[in-house]
């Protein structure tokens, strides 16, 4: 019997994940990782993942499917590669993607070493994507899910031939409202919970002064936020409180409607623009990874970010790890520090962080 730890987040995704691989013969161990101390409960007004009632919800569900339950204490690990890198890149400028890294460097990379300690074949997640095998190429492909409104493949640009060898997406071929059935029949607790939404470690996204209270004593990024000719159009709180895009939050009266442009570090100014000045047709994205090899000249859908439809674009390649994406139409907000990630139909074949 092929064993298999499943990565239990408290929700019905994974829940239901277990359910199946067990219905499948599978022998099913749970495991949930501790990236970082819970939220106080009074400050939190949003569902994140990571709490106690998820923690607690897991092992409940695991005692229901009568299997073993782990709890792999990851905070040292996910405050260094994520939580680090994500204040880091805000006092930089960059507008970071914090569940990219964290499924890099954590559910996957230490989830899947800490699972073959435990003798397991295979990982499980309850992300929503499928494999398959490419008998051509004697390599696996990653393939957007059925159910495109929950998608997730956009997160996973960075695993591993090695690791999508060894990892099973039991609910990548249902939809959301199937998956809350399967639940629901099997009486699962988590079958009428609601979505986890915003980053896990910042109560209800209010990243900048997260990163204050980060830093214990505040490195200030104050400065100015002017126009494109240079003019001062007022004083900012600091630059990690905005991203590339942004209106809400500039509280700059300047008679007609203004959005963050560019960040400029050195200077400490923030660039503001009309809507029509944020659109570009190019990027240039490094520590591109692979699922496909793909060479100059290659045409790909590019998302630039999770929400984004994606758009054609051709790749051209500037060294083995850093390339320019030229769009065929112009993309508006164009942001350092998200991914950019590339699709053949529904395959996904690689990405890279933009800069």
């Amino acid at each position: 019997m092929k064993k298999v730890v499943v990565g239990m987040s408290g929700g019905v995704d994974s829940s239901v994940a277990a359910l199946l691989l067990q219905q499948q013969g599978y022998q099913v161990i749970g495991a949930m990782m501790k990236l970082s101390d819970p939220l106080p409960s009074e400050t939190v007004k949003r569902a994140t993942c990571c709490s106690l009632e998820d923690a607690s919800d897991a092992r409940r569900v695991c005692a229901q499917l009568n299997i073993p339950f782990y709890v792999f204490n990851t905070k040292a690990e996910f405050q260094k590669e994520v939580i680090a890198s994500f204040v880091e890149e805000y006092l930089n400028g960059k507008t970071p993607n914090p569940c990219v890294r964290c499924n890099d460097k954590i559910k996957f990379e230490y989830f899947y070493k800490k699972a073959r300690e435990l003798g397991a074949d295979f990982i499980a997640t309850g992300h929503y994507v499928r494999k398959i095998w490419d008998e051509t190429q004697q390599s696996w492909k990653l393939l957007k899910a059925l159910d495109l409104q929950k998608d997730q493949s956009y997160f996973l640009f960075t695993i591993t031939q090695e690791e999508l060898a060894h990892t099973i997406f039991p609910v990548g071929h249902l939809t959301k409202s199937e998956v809350r059935a399967i639940a629901e029949q099997h009486g699962l607790k988590t079958s009428n919970k609601a979505e986890s939404q915003e980053i896990c470690f910042v109560p209800n996204q209010e990243h900048g002064s997260f990163i204050d209270r980060y830093q214990g004593e505040p490195k200030s990024t104050k400065g100015f936020f002017v126009d494109e000719s240079g003019k001062p159009l007022g004083e900012h709180q600091g630059i990690h409180y905005y991203t590339v895009g942004q209106r809400r939050g500039t509280h700059v009266a300047a008679g007609e409607k203004l959005y963050v442009k560019l960040i400029d570090v050195a200077s400490k100014n923030i660039i503001l623009a009309k809507d029509e000045s944020l659109y570009t047709n190019y990027l240039t994205a490094t520590d591109v990874r692979w699922l496909k090899p793909c060479i100059s000249g290659t045409t790909v859908t590019a998302k630039i970010r999770y929400g984004h439809e994606g758009s054609i674009a051709q790749l051209e390649f500037q060294s083995p790890e850093q390339l320019r994406v030229v769009f065929d139409k112009p993309q508006r907000a164009i942001t350092a520090g998200q991914v950019v990630v590339f699709y053949q139909g529904e395959e996904l074949v690689g990405g890279g962080w933009i800069v």
